[in-house]
């Protein structure tokens, strides 16, 4: 075992002990180490000068059992600093910048506050965390700033938290209708550079994502619904090929030229498989809910795509193409 994972072994063993006290099973059960491991831990701390002590509960000897419970003196709060190293803190400061969109909202503000918490607590990395910053960029800049939606967001993360249903106003775009709607929000889902929310909606009886920004109005729901249980978000959105969800379907794609060796090396979905054909052709699958992100990806490919399967999908595509070359031709621009 490495220095370092002993300095955090021991780190996470002085915030278990808390002012509460525990045995040294409890310990060793939850680091995942022997209980030997443990006594061999309380003895270096307490060489370090950590002011740690046992003792028996008055509950225990009740029951019996007898055990001796560790720790901290009362009042001591100066626990060790945590110790990152420099690739740790990189990585803590890329994911602050991917969520520069988020800053001025609940989310960052949080994440904001872990850092600058992290950057004090390491004073020796301070230095190196300022120019470790300019170290990693992220397209946020092209993102939406959901700094006006953080209400919504508030009122959200607050319904997640404390499993509340609530009523809100939305806004489609795609057919700029309006409603009102009781959902039950189970978590927010990032795609696309989008903020979304998967809930359960009452008025389709349905699971249903809703991008943040087209919220137009969210408070405690005055109607009365069940909880729906059982539902697992992850495998909601594991055939959607952006935020688009719905009936899954096999996609079998014939890529050739330069988009089959752009392809071979791309992850492109999670239930993707690749396969080279005899022509020099690569066939791609996916299992995937047809959707609109799906077909404008694969028009980005030109003459180089085919779909082979599903046919409404080939056919959704070609009038896609079809429609362009009619919207954009011009005989004397072609010339």
């Amino acid at each position: 075992m490495s220095r370092n994972q002993q300095l955090v072994r021991q780190w996470s063993l002085l915030y278990s002990l808390g002012h509460y006290g525990k045995t040294i099973k409890t310990l060793a059960e939850e680091l995942g180490v022997t209980e030997r491991t443990i006594r061999r831990d309380l003895k270096s701390l307490e060489a370090a000068g950590f002011p740690l002590y046992d003792y028996e509960n008055p509950d225990d000897a009740e029951t019996g059992s007898g055990e001796k419970r560790w720790r901290l003196l009362e009042g001591y709060k100066s626990l060790p600093p945590i110790p990152l190293s420099r690739d740790e803190a990189f990585a803590v400061l890329a994911a602050a910048r991917s969520l520069g969109h988020l800053e001025e909202t609940p989310i960052g503000e949080a994440f904001g506050g872990f850092v600058e918490k992290l950057r004090r607590a390491i004073t020796p990395l301070e230095r190196e965390m300022t120019e470790l910053s300019g170290g990693y960029l992220d397209d946020a800049e092209i993102e939406r700033d959901y700094a006006e939606h953080r209400r919504t967001l508030e009122a959200l993360l607050d319904a997640i938290n404390q499993r509340r249903l609530v009523d809100i106003t939305y806004h489609a775009d795609h057919n700029d209708e309006t409603t009102q709607r009781t959902i039950a929000p189970y978590c927010l889902w990032r795609s696309g550079g989008e903020l979304y929310v998967i809930a359960h909606c009452y008025l389709r009886d349905a699971p249903r994502s809703f991008r943040v920004d087209r919220f137009r109005e969210v408070a405690p729901s005055a109607e009365e619904h069940p909880w729906p249980e059982g539902f697992d978000p992850v495998d909601f959105i594991r055939y959607s090929f952006g935020p688009w969800v719905g009936e899954p379907k096999e996609v079998v794609l014939r890529f050739s030229g330069g988009s089959a060796r752009y392809i071979e090396g791309l992850q492109i979905h999670q239930t993707q498989r690749v396969k080279k054909r005899a022509d020099g052709a690569l066939e791609l699958r996916l299992r995937v809910t047809p959707s609109v992100n799906l077909v404008q990806w694969l028009a980005g490919f030109g003459g180089e795509v085919q779909v082979e399967e599903p046919l409404e999908l080939r056919h959704w595509l070609a009038r896609l193409h079809v429609d362009g070359a009619e919207a954009n031709s011009d005989v004397e621009a072609w010339g």
